[in-house]
């Protein structure tokens, strides 16, 4: 999937649980939702905002970058086969691990949207330490409109039993932001479960399958933005266009 999930030691591959794990035994579907909300009633809340500039929830790793990092046993044989646009070592488990990092085409192009016409903040299934080696690295001026961000420590794990669930969910209610001007950008299903039509899905960057710069997904992510800038409600719009909702359905979890 990405930086968080791919290519570490096999003991960091377990996230910190940020709350205590929702499992369900038998049938995992049931209140998973009242039992998420539940698990996230306890997160501070956003400041107030001054404007009604669209608020843009933004998941990082496979949005706007693809990372690598070296196995131990594997060293570099599965790296992309293409330049990398950043390297350098970040703390894992309390030892530094190198780092490669594959910016999305047109990811300048896209912060610099983001800047000039939305409230951007962060939201990643990444440890907040990881976010902030990350884009020191990158350069913060790329970054510095953005006045939040929400980590792993944010998310709800997603457990069960029954089908050896294990994963990390988000929601973007009950942070003092509307839901009729906000959306979510993720790749990730789990990541929609509470809120699907506030969802904004495109595929996961990965560097190895782009190596001559062809992708155009943040051109496209601009376009659906634009879309959203001017409704009054965005739900409607990415119900339509995404389905992402009918989606969760089928997976059972509403």
């Amino acid at each position: 999937m990405g930086f968080f999930w791919r290519n570490q030691p096999k003991e960091a591959a377990k996230p910190i649980k940020p709350t205590e794990a929702i499992e369900e035994e038998i049938e995992p579907e049931i209140e998973v939702k009242s039992k998420i909300q539940q698990e996230l009633s306890s997160r501070t809340k956003l400041p107030d905002k001054d404007d009604y500039k669209l608020t843009v929830f933004l998941e990082l790793d496979g949005i706007l970058f693809s990372t690598y990092i070296p196995h131990k046993t594997e060293a570099y044989y599965n790296k992309p086969m293409k330049k990398t646009d950043y390297e350098f070592d970040v703390t894992m488990i309390d030892e530094d691990v190198p780092l490669m990092l594959y910016m999305r085409p047109h990811w300048k192009k896209f912060l610099e949207y983001l800047r000039e016409n939305t409230e951007t903040i962060i939201y990643s299934r990444c440890q907040n330490y990881f976010i902030d080696q990350i884009i020191e690295n990158i350069g913060e001026s790329h970054f510095d409109f953005i006045k939040h961000r929400l980590g792993q420590e944010e998310c709800a794990l997603l457990s069960s039993k029954f089908d050896d669930l294990n994963e990390l969910t988000k929601s973007i209610g009950g942070l003092n932001r509307e839901l009729n001007r906000s959306i979510l950008i993720d790749h990730w299903p789990l990541s929609f479960i509470l809120e699907p039509n506030n969802a904004v899905t495109i595929s996961e960057y990965d560097a190895s399958q782009d190596r001559y710069n062809e992708d155009t997904h943040l051109l496209e992510l601009i376009k659906v933005i634009k879309q959203c800038q001017g409704l009054e409600d965005v739900r409607p719009y990415l119900q339509q266009k995404f389905g992402i909702e009918t989606m969760i359905k089928e997976m059972k979890f509403t």
